[in-house]
């Protein structure tokens, strides 16, 4: 049975986030057909990691889509 057309989710939260954004850039280094969601939660912007890296691969790979859900609002001062 084939599996390279099922869609992948990949769900992380805070540092839990560096083994998923590498399976992520495999994926796309590997020009993957099907759908992926990378899903992130973190405290807020400041503790979000690779938040550029991964936006980029959403903006240049129309398969992935990218979600994120922060815990607490960044305040500033």
């Amino acid at each position: 049975m084939q599996h390279d057309d099922l869609p992948v989710v990949l769900i992380s939260g805070g540092i839990g986030i560096t083994p998923l954004f590498s399976m992520l850039q495999t994926l796309v280094k590997e020009q993957m057909k099907q759908k992926v969601t990378f899903i992130h939660s973190t405290r807020n912007s400041k503790t979000h990691a690779f938040r550029k890296d991964v936006n980029q691969m959403a903006i240049d790979n129309e398969n992935i889509k990218s979600l994120v859900c922060y815990d607490r609002l960044r305040r500033t001062k």
